[in-house]
């Protein structure tokens, strides 16, 4: 495949839509899990923790998920096929 700016384009405007569809069901399906183990005690608390967790994952893969692809790719290196 040629390396074309329109295929990156393309590219990435797919990514970004299908993993939406990978990270919205799994909120609702931790605070679920977590409201069951817990009951409903403590609903308010488990569903702001459960969400603050998921956010911070996000985040926190978001921030070394490059840096450790890149760290990677510097130490593997990379050969085109």
């Amino acid at each position: 495949m040629p390396n074309k700016l329109y295929f990156i384009i393309i590219g990435q405007a797919l990514s970004g839509i299908f993993v939406a569809f990978l990270i919205i069901p799994v909120l609702p399906e931790m605070m679920a899990a977590a409201n069951e183990k817990y009951g409903n005690r403590q609903k308010q608390r488990v569903n702001t923790l459960s969400s603050g967790l998921f956010n911070a994952s996000l985040g926190l893969g978001q921030t070394l998920g490059p840096i450790i692809g890149g760290a990677l790719y510097e130490w593997v290196s990379f050969r085109p096929t």
